[in-house]
């Protein structure tokens, strides 16, 4: 295996001649494809990158995807990590679509597996052998996902994966909060593993096609590991992978509540028997919705009930993909 150039460090592959356009050139020899979406967020993304040099097996190309950023952190990722290959969208397309560009990209240059990598990680020198390891002794594994930590908690569990509980289609996330070291290390099967940590096999992709562009954000991650799942592929968590998260630094607030209700409602409807939708998800939904509703006006959170309830009327009235996310940034 022929060495990264000079500034190329460790596990990265040869990606960095064109990287401006998304193009890559190199060897080959990289089965493993990074991709990182960014959006506005040079801080975060820069540090998820620096701990990805200190990854020196497998090796792997990172494409980092700027998802229409206007604070110029495309053009700084480029000068401090020109081995990152940096793929720029003109707008921004959420997590579902821009992670897609990314993927295409990786599956055109022969990429056997594509990590999905949220840009506000710091990942484990380890983190990726023990995926691919896991992997290769699991081939019916289509997914894996890794021990998650928080990052300013790191013997903390955030998720490694979580299971669709029934009647109403939530997802139950395992150990949540719970002591990380207790953790088995063994391999857990799951119904999900997170998306700010998925690796994912190129027959994956194949054979279901790629994040559902209509979640935009949130919820597009359990129901493409559901998808998986009904074509065939188990889904894993890998506990000897780990990664720390700082947490939906990107998603907090009122977006997260308008794409989460909203996507809650698309996913159980992709995901579970038409009458179950009708007759237990609609109404624990509108339940959940009023207890929301009443305690944020309580909390004086008016902006968090508008996004609410917008985020479900907008899944009702078919307003799918970006939908009403521009009214709600004026909230």
């Amino acid at each position: 295996m022929s060495s990264a150039r000079d500034h190329a460090p460790n596990g990265f592959g040869r990606d960095g001649e064109s990287r401006s356009r998304g193009t890559v050139s190199g060897t080959g020899e990289e089965e493993i494809s990074i991709v990182i979406l960014n959006w506005n967020q040079l801080g975060d993304t820069a540090e998820c990158l620096e701990s990805l040099r200190q990854v020196r097996s497998p090796r792997f190309r990172v494409f980092l995807v700027d998802n229409g950023s206007v604070d110029g952190s495309e053009a700084k990722i480029e000068a401090e990590f020109p081995e990152v290959c940096v793929i720029r969208n003109r707008e921004n397309l959420g997590y579902a679509d821009g992670n897609n560009v990314g993927i295409r990209k990786a599956l055109a240059i022969g990429a056997r597996y594509v990590l999905l990598l949220n840009n506000d990680t710091a990942v484990h020198p380890e983190f990726l052998a023990e995926l691919l390891r896991a992997a290769e002794s699991h081939p019916e594994a289509g997914i894996l996902g890794a021990k998650i930590v928080y990052y300013d908690r790191p013997d903390v569990l955030w998720a490694l994966g979580g299971d669709l509980q029934q009647p109403f289609g939530r997802i139950k996330m395992f150990g949540r909060d719970t002591t990380a070291d207790s953790l088995r290390n063994e391999i857990e099967e799951f119904d999900h593993v997170p998306g700010a940590v998925m690796f994912v096999r190129a027959e994956v992709f194949s054979h279901i096609g790629l994040l559902d562009s209509e979640f935009f954000l949130n919820w597009e991650d359990a129901e493409f590991c559901i998808r998986a799942q009904k074509a065939g592929w188990k889904v894993i968590g890998v506990p000897g992978s780990s990664v720390r998260h700082k947490v939906s630094r990107a998603t907090a607030g009122k977006l997260a509540m308008y794409f989460g209700q909203r996507n809650r409602l698309l996913f159980t409807s992709r995901c579970l028997p038409r009458w179950q939708f009708v007759l237990s998800v609609i109404p624990f939904h509108f339940a959940r919705l009023s207890a929301l509703v009443v305690t944020e006006v309580l909390r004086g959170r008016f902006d968090l009930v508008r996004a609410a309830v917008l985020g479900t009327m907008d899944y009702f009235r078919g307003r799918l993909g970006k939908g009403s996310m521009t009214l709600v940034q004026t909230f």
